[in-house]
């Protein structure tokens, strides 16, 4: 007696035209063609929205992504044609914003990519011909790679750490300072596809200068000296790419920083002492 109540309800359910379309594939509900154009239209509207906000934020190479999930249920769909052309012009943009982020990095990656082959010797002849042809406040630079790399005992650390504080002497002595020490306020300009920067700060101290900049989303630290003439040499490191020349004086407070993914470029303008 049992067993009745649960048989009524499995016929039930048999007897059901939606369990026996799911179960058995029979009774199902057709579909109209005005119903599938109206489903293709919702997710072609679905497809286009996102295929605009991605674009609105600068992913192109994320199009093709909206467009599979249309292709997937519609491949022969209304707006094939229409998401194909999109996916080509999205993937074409994509391809060469990548190959130009690739080219632009390529310098870095050289410079590093020699650094790391360098063996210990020529490096140290590198930073040592390099100090002998730079001004006395800014030799430390030439030996920031070395003594990067080199750390262990048994290296030529003491000998390079004895010649910077040897050129940091010279310095101080050679400088008698024509502009004050302090700290700075600068602006850069707009050029090769950097935003101006309306705050930079730069450190004046005892002939030396030193400032940080962004140049296309990397902040480059820049150092070098400023002579009694207002005369300013900086660069990145010890890198012979980065190189920073200018004069500060009663006509001109301008510093112009070379860097090698821009030949003309950027100015940098020192506006007024800010602090001590």
């Amino acid at each position: 007696m049992v067993l009745w109540p649960l048989l009524v309800v499995l016929v039930g359910l048999v007897l059901s035209p939606e369990y026996r379309c799911r179960w058995f594939g029979r009774s199902c509900p057709s579909v109209t063609p005005m119903q599938l154009l109206s489903t293709d239209e919702e997710e072609a509207r679905k497809t286009r929205e996102c295929v605009s906000d991605v674009t609105r934020l600068g992913q192109l190479c994320f199009v093709s992504i909206c467009i599979d999930s249309y292709l997937r249920q519609f491949p022969t769909g209304h707006s094939r044609d229409e998401f194909d052309a999109i996916a080509e012009g999205a993937r074409v943009e994509c391809d060469s914003a990548r190959q130009g982020r690739i080219q632009e990095e390529a310098p870095r990656r050289a410079q590093d990519e020699a650094l790391q082959a360098q063996p210990e010797d020529s490096m140290w002849q590198s930073a040592q011909q390099c100090a002998r042809n730079a001004a006395t406040c800014v030799v430390q630079n030439c030996y920031w790679d070395y003594l990067d790399r080199y750390r262990a005992p048994g290296s030529r650390r003491a000998e390079a750490e004895a010649a910077i504080t040897r050129a940091e002497q010279s310095c101080l002595n050679a400088h008698a300072m024509g502009v004050a020490n302090g700290r700075y306020l600068a602006r850069s300009d707009n050029a090769c596809g950097t935003k101006p920067s309306l705050s930079i700060n730069v450190t004046i101290r005892q002939g030396q200068i030193a400032w940080e900049h962004e140049f296309r989303g990397t902040a480059y630290g820049w150092s070098g000296t400023i002579d009694s003439a207002g005369v300013i040499e900086a660069s990145v490191g010890s890198s012979q790419s980065f190189r920073a020349t200018g004069r500060y004086g009663d006509e001109e407070r301008m510093i112009l920083m070379r860097y090698p993914q821009c030949a003309l470029g950027v100015n940098m303008d020192i506006v007024k002492k800010i602090g001590d």
